[in-house]
């Protein structure tokens, strides 16, 4: 009796079905996927997040300078 093989065959749309993005994964790969794709978009905010509180730290000091040389020109 010839053995099965122990990978299974990719799951193929029916004819006139386009496959989907994740279509030929199983529940638990598309899960996996979906955590990590989660993950990813958490850091790439909190980067954004950071760059952007410093954009306003920087924003913050650079802004007494002009008006300490007006004030000193008085």
């Amino acid at each position: 009796m010839p053995r099965k093989s122990a990978t299974r065959a990719p799951i193929a749309p029916r004819p006139g079905e386009q496959g989907g993005f994740l279509s030929g994964l199983n529940p638990l790969e598309t899960l996996v996927i979906a955590a990590i794709i989660l993950v990813a978009l958490g850091g790439a905010l909190l980067v954004g997040k950071g760059l952007l509180l410093k954009s306003r730290v920087d924003a913050a000091t650079a802004t007494p300078a002009p008006l300490m040389l007006a004030e000193l020109a008085r």
